[in-house]
């Protein structure tokens, strides 16, 4: 984007959050742009330091929509997986930081003997969209929503001081090939976040992902996914 656009941007989110604040809760009245610009804000990532905007609450500090105990013992088993976490509707993109975040809790994540060993792997996508072919459908099943497709994921870790690490994050696009959709990485790097494991041998290691999805421009029923991942000793 160049350096106009991603201001008109960023002052498209200004104005969209000032509506808000009077009442007018219409975030997506933003461009597509300023979408994508607001996502940017929300991971931190300076978009023009020289451009004042309002506060935007990052994903760090808001509480999660839902905070999920997993590992032998807890409120999801291993014979519970895959889990998945949905956000019922697409309320969450117009509130906090935009995004449908869920809280891991990782317990004993090393099943009885014998081998292979599991480790988990968590990724974020939609749910139930509107324009896919089935109950539950991730993507349009047209070109022209394809194209309106928007994605992003960021994945957190809490550090020994109580805060967060990021870990990594990716926007992703639909784009309409072999006549279906696919997603493809326009920013970051990291669309699923693997290898999880418990490394302390006691207490919790705390994961969380932060997901948001829109279509044209309105946000769409998120989920996050969590499941295991096989190593083969």
């Amino acid at each position: 984007m160049h350096t106009k656009s991603r201001k008109l941007a960023v002052l498209a989110v200004a104005a969209a959050i000032t509506q808000s604040a009077c009442g007018q809760p219409e975030l997506a009245s933003a461009t597509g742009e300023a979408d994508e610009a607001l996502a940017q804000v929300a991971d931190g990532i300076e978009i023009d330091p020289t451009i004042p905007f309002p506060p935007i609450v990052l994903c760090t500090s808001v509480d999660p929509h839902a905070v999920l105990y997993i590992g032998n013992g807890y409120a999801i088993p291993f014979t519970s997986l895959p889990y998945t976490s949905k956000s019922g509707s697409g309320a969450y993109y117009y509130q906090g930081c935009g995004r449908y975040v869920v809280d891991l809790y990782i317990g004993d994540t090393q099943p009885p003997l014998p081998s292979p060993s599991y480790v988990l792997e968590t990724w974020g996508g939609a749910h139930n969209l509107p324009s896919s072919s089935s109950l539950g459908g991730e993507l349009p099943n047209n070109a022209l929503d394809c194209g309106e497709y928007r994605q992003w994921q960021t994945f957190y870790k809490k550090n020994a001081t109580g805060g967060w690490d990021t870990l990594g994050s990716s926007g992703q696009k639909g784009v309409w090939l072999n006549n279906k959709c696919e997603l493809q990485t326009y920013s970051g790097s990291m669309t699923a976040l693997h290898y999880i494991q418990n490394t302390d041998d006691n207490g919790w290691d705390i994961y969380r992902v932060a997901v948001a999805v829109k279509l044209r421009s309105s946000g769409q029923e998120a989920k996050v996914v969590v499941d295991e991942q096989t190593i083969i000793n």
